[in-house]
């Protein structure tokens, strides 16, 4: 099951980072950088509404990293935040989310 997700979860990412770099929003997206997206991606799927320091803690990366690749991951609309500043967090914009199920779209 674990792999399926995986998978799905891996399709889903990497179609939305290739048709984001496809329309030229964004042309430094690599193979490690869209790891890392997936990776974000699999722990906002378990934990949404993460925060900042929350993706830090859990990834073992600095701030202002895990800041780039949530950049990157919003430009492509792969995660979106909702609510206040403060107490607001991240999670799966609904269009990924329909990736990951279905990721021959």
């Amino acid at each position: 099951m674990i792999v399926a997700i995986n998978r799905q979860i891996d399709g889903g990412v990497n179609g939305g980072a290739n048709g984001g770099v496809n329309e030229g929003v964004n042309e430094g997206v690599n193979e490690g950088v869209r790891k890392e997206i997936i990776e974000l991606v699999e722990i906002l799927m378990i934990n949404e509404g993460l925060k900042v320091h929350d993706l830090v803690a859990k990834k073992g990366k600095s701030r202002a990293t895990i800041e780039r690749y949530l950049k990157l991951a919003k430009e492509l609309s792969i995660i979106e935040f909702r609510g206040a500043p403060k107490t607001g967090g991240y999670y799966i914009t609904q269009s990924m989310r329909n990736r990951i199920k279905d990721p021959g779209e």
